[in-house]
């Protein structure tokens, strides 16, 4: 007891004003998910077999929605359910392509091939031909691909192999028919749907003290009229608050994430509603859900 009373009395040196928990991982001394698990597949457990060579920055450095990031990971890694690789994994099914009744679907055909009829119309199907000819498997080409193509043309070719995969999928489980026009098309729409979402806004901001709250109604909305958020005086938190709806589905979804002074995480929340309301009665919604769920902590 009395040691422990010795320490706790040690007295700081001049540059700390606080004694206070610090992690180490990061820069900034705050804990995160990302540098938690970067500290356990390096130092802790030894994962040398998992790791693969190639070219995976390229993936992670794409400006690209996460799940078009995933899906070429999971491409990468040998894990994506191709007809093919589901029969070596000893489930039974057909082999033929689900998007053009070819009899072998795998990797090459799905993606490469079918990209090879879509950039018929494109000036860069070389590229593609290329890769092809000079790598031994199609996660080499698209290594190769990554590397050699610019920020915008990798940018393309990913989102459309999404879109394959999207087309794939439509036809398997909802027996839906799309042409390839519709398939490069959701592609550009995603690309400029991502951009616009994470173009940086600098014409609007919150003062801390100011509402920030955001309600989706699943349209488009201008970039000069979406609020910056701003981090709480310290020592509070600020909980912000998105509502969407979906009509087709006749549900409304209310999403609530709480952060501290300094912008980070601490907890979050999501609930739905059978039915869809106008916006009003949404953030209505949201506000209600979200002074219960705090109310009862």
């Amino acid at each position: 007891m009395e040691i422990a009373n010795k320490i706790l009395h040690t007295p700081l040196i001049s540059q700390v004003e606080e004694d206070r928990i610090i992690w180490k991982a990061e820069r900034h001394r705050r804990y995160s998910v990302r540098s938690a698990y970067k500290l356990c597949v390096t130092d802790l457990i030894d994962s040398s077999h998992l790791w693969r060579p190639g070219y995976w920055s390229g993936i992670w450095n794409l400006k690209v929605p996460p799940k078009v990031k995933n899906l070429l990971w999971r491409m990468c890694r040998g894990c994506l359910p191709t007809r093919v690789r589901l029969l070596d994994k000893g489930v039974v099914c057909p082999t033929n392509c689900a998007g053009c009744d070819s009899n072998h679907e795998d990797l090459l055909h799905v993606f490469f091939s079918i990209v090879l009829l879509l950039y018929n119309m494109t000036s860069h199907r070389g590229s593609v031909q290329h890769a092809l000819t000079h790598t031994a498997s199609t996660t080499d080409a698209l290594f190769s691909l990554l590397e050699t193509l610019s920020a915008k043309l990798s940018q393309r070719l990913s989102t459309v192999i999404w879109s394959i995969w999207k087309h794939c999928n439509l036809k398997i489980w909802d027996d839906v028919i799309e042409t390839s026009f519709v398939v490069v098309e959701r592609a550009r729409n995603m690309v400029e749907d991502w951009l616009l979402a994470n173009t940086p806004d600098t014409s609007t901001s919150l003062a801390p003290s100011q509402h920030t709250m955001v309600v989706s109604t699943g349209t488009s909305t201008s970039s000069q009229h979406r609020p910056r958020w701003q981090p709480p005086t310290p020592r509070r938190y600020k909980c912000n608050i998105d509502a969407a709806f979906s009509s087709h589905r006749n549900r409304t979804g209310i999403g609530i994430c709480v952060r501290d002074s300094e912008g980070t995480f601490v907890m979050a929340k999501t609930t739905t509603f059978p039915c869809t309301v106008s916006v009003d009665v949404e953030e209505a919604l949201g506000f209600h859900s979200a002074l219960q769920w705090l109310s009862d902590m």
